[in-house]
């Protein structure tokens, strides 16, 4: 991915462009195809060029327009580029670049030009005329944008934007302090705090919002909204052709390339129908397409391991297959230590692998089914049930719920009844089984136990009105501080091995449709993500499509997580050094690593260690960088790559 770096100081008259370039230096990893940086007034705008297809070679970034006193940054690949040339550049298709439309956009359409774009983006405009600068992402975090206000260089109100928080940690002396709710956060793998950083004053553009940062502060709405109405098609087999069709829109949008391109193949539906549609794009295509190689993860001897369906995709598509041992812990991927946030990937199935095998085959673009779980799950459709006293078909589909999900029909059940039920019967069940508050666990630290208090619901984001209980289910998972955290790392990760991760499943036209579904037609009888199955059915191999049960990744968790004990002990128990007593009371964390044999079982017994990895990673963040931590000693401090074992940093 390509980087922005935008500074406007709207007490000075004219701002140098030395910061924004010290901005770029920093993610040297997003301008492999240099950088360039202006300034205009109070505002300097600065760009670092990572070319992933043709038509940005010599696009002109920053993107001066003197006429309408705009000046654009933008991290973008447009799916709807012929639609806005038509609107705003008509006859010149082949010579505007995606920056002068979004700069063409603004002038017509002001703020509202996010909700007129459609794919992956991050972009920020200076308007000269309103001495604002207007900043927007695209629905799913895809691409990353970070803010901070600070003090200019005549004490008045400056901003600066960038696509990493380690470029805006470098524009004020000194550390910035810590927020807490993330670091709580971050130990429970339960992200709630959307807009925050790990860092205090240094905030997240909000996935599908705009914001405007003027010399009075910010003001941000959200532009990218649920369908108001249901999409009412004949049948089922109408939807399924619908979202077969948007499918390969989103796809097919994602296969500009200007090199080779690699896909993620797990054996999973998701997955596994990215890449049989760009298959069936690349024998049908009159125009050339990117060479495709498949990559995938293997696991030999463990229950998670699933070549045989990965070889029988691959087989249906002919495309090069390359194949890496999941079971060699890739965890530690990028060389230079991460000063954004603690390092921390227990994603077992992660993309580790592919990235070697990118810089091997020279490709910048990695497409992957990332997502498909929070479009296509069809968990609201029980709560749908109870809702209408639908009592028979409730039965009948819990029936086979064990067999696409880890969870139990029992769960489904409580879940429906607590959240769907008439009133007289959620009175009933609070009464018969009372939810107490949580006690806060003996680990917490001091900074942590207030915040702990605090945390009694996640932050809301405002409230929309949803059609059904299902849709209600996959708006809050496609909006979820937890989901956008995901991205963002793996985005991140990607970006220093010099690849960009492309979700074609969270497509914003995929996303409304399936949104618009009536939750009769989302019934899973018995086969999860039943509507995707049926929208790729004619392309699927019959092994994939008809599989019913989910693959669990625990036991190669488990494997990593055994070989980490011995690091996992020297950084909780033996090493003199502990900078997280603030966070967390070091005496208590031996209770995670005592009795391994039992705390690396399968299932919830894991959860201890997972929590004990946390606490290593977060104090080994600690260690490597200077970040005030209340209570802390001042020479607490060390390289992160000194505490990870050898095998983690092969």
């Amino acid at each position: 991915m390509s980087g922005l770096a935008v500074i406007a100081d709207w007490s000075s008259p004219g701002v140098s462009v030395e910061p924004v370039r010290r901005m770029l230096a920093r993610v040297p990893h997003r301008g492999g195809d240099g950088t360039s940086a202006l300034c205009r007034g109070p505002c300097a705008m600065g760009f670092a060029h990572r070319v992933r297809m043709a038509r940005q070679r010599g696009a002109p970034q920053p993107f001066d327009d003197p006429r309408r006193g705009l000046v654009v940054v933008a991290d973008a690949r447009l799916d709807n580029r012929a639609e806005l040339c038509a609107l705003l550049a008509p006859g010149r298709a082949h010579d505007v670049c995606d920056a002068e439309l979004i700069a063409r956009g603004y002038d017509r359409w002001g703020t509202r030009l996010a909700e007129r774009l459609l794919g992956d983006f991050a972009l920020v405009v200076w308007d000269s005329n309103r001495q604002e600068l207007y900043a927007a992402r695209d629905p799913f975090a895809t691409r990353p944008l970070y803010y901070r206000r600070f003090t200019g260089a005549r004490n008045g109100p400056a901003a600066a934007l960038a696509s990493e928080v380690e470029q805006l940690l470098a524009l004020e002396p000194g550390a910035a302090p810590i927020e807490r709710r993330l670091v709580l956060d971050y130990l429970l793998g339960d992200y709630r705090h959307p807009r925050e950083t790990f860092f205090q004053g240094i905030f997240r553009v909000l996935p599908g919002h705009w914001a405007v940062l003027s010399r009075s502060g910010v003001r941000e709405a959200r532009y990218w909204h649920p369908p108001k109405d249901p999409i009412r098609l004949p049948d089922d087999r109408a939807y399924a052709g619908e979202l077969g069709r948007l499918l390969r829109q989103a796809v097919e949008s994602r296969l500009e390339s200007d090199g080779p391109l690699l896909a993620h193949l797990s054996g999973g539906i998701d997955s596994s129908s990215v890449v049989c549609i760009a298959h069936a794009i690349c024998q049908e295509a009159k125009a050339s397409v990117p060479a495709i190689t498949l990559a995938s993860a293997v696991y030999p001897g463990l229950a998670c391991d699933e070549s045989a369906l990965i070889e029988r995709v691959a087989r249906s598509t002919r495309f090069p297959s390359l194949r890496w041992d999941g079971r060699v812990s890739s965890w530690a991927v990028g060389e230079r230590p991460r000063t954004a946030y603690p390092w921390s990937d227990m994603e077992s199935a992660g993309f580790g692998g592919d990235y070697v095998l990118a810089a091997r085959l020279g490709a910048r673009v990695l497409l992957t089914g990332y997502g498909g779980d929070e479009v296509f799950f069809e968990r609201g459709v029980f709560r749908d049930l109870v809702a209408q006293g639908r009592w028979l078909r409730l039965i009948r589909e819990l029936r086979g719920s064990d067999r696409y999900s880890s969870h139990s029909a029992r769960f489904f059940l409580t879940d429906a009844v607590r959240v769907a039920a008439p009133a007289w019967l959620r009175r009933a069940y609070r009464v018969a089984r009372p939810r107490p508050p949580a006690p806060a666990p003996a680990w917490l630290g001091p900074q942590l136990r207030e915040t702990w208090r605090e945390r009694a619901e996640p932050t809301a984001l405002g409230e929309i009105s949803r059609a059904s209980h299902t849709q209600r289910c996959s708006w809050d998972w496609l909006t979820s501080p937890n989901l956008w955290w995901g991205i963002e790392q793996r985005q991140l990760e990607a970006a220093r091995c010099g690849l960009e991760l492309r979700f074609p499943l969270l497509d914003a036209r995929v996303a409304q449709f399936v949104l618009a579904v009536p939750y009769t037609h989302r019934l899973p009888a018995g086969r999860m993500k039943r509507l995707l199955r049926d929208a790729v059915a004619d392309r699927l191999p019959r092994e994939v499509a008809q599989r019913r049960k989910i693959t669990s990744f625990e036991s190669v968790l488990r494997l990593h997580l055994e070989r980490s004990l011995p690091w996992l002990r020297s950084v909780l128990c033996d090493d003199p050094q502990w900078v997280s007593e603030p966070y967390v009371v070091r005496q208590e964390t031996r209770a995670f690593l005592e009795g391994p044999g039992a705390q690396l079982s399968e299932g919830a017994a894991a959860q201890p260690c997972r929590l004990a990895w946390n606490m290593a990673t977060l104090e080994t963040w600690l260690r490597q960088g200077a970040w005030p931590v209340p209570g802390a000693k001042e020479d607490a401090c060390g390289a992160i790559s000194s505490c990870l074992p050898a095998a983690l940093c092969a």
